[in-house]
């Protein structure tokens, strides 16, 4: 499973879906329009990128897991209680 798109270096797509490789290599075949900016356009199937794929326990990058939606716990404010 490929993550679409994979962006390359800290960048992070704000929509981003599981596809297999096929549908991967397909989308590039047809000129998808995420394909431009992703790390795995060109590359052969067996392609791994460098990076890591950003897993959290919420999902890649952040992302809903089977439909949930997951919210990070954020720190108060200094003074507020």
């Amino acid at each position: 499973m490929r993550q679409c798109p994979t962006l390359e270096g800290d960048a992070r797509s704000l929509i981003m879906h599981r596809i297999g490789v096929e549908l991967c290599m397909s989308r590039q075949r047809g000129f998808y329009h995420k394909c431009h900016r992703c790390a795995f356009r060109g590359k052969p199937a067996s392609y791994t990128p460098d990076a890591p794929q950003f897993e959290t326990e919420a999902g890649v990058a952040g992302m809903a897991v089977n439909g949930s939606t997951a919210k990070a716990a954020a720190a108060a404010p200094a003074g507020v209680s």
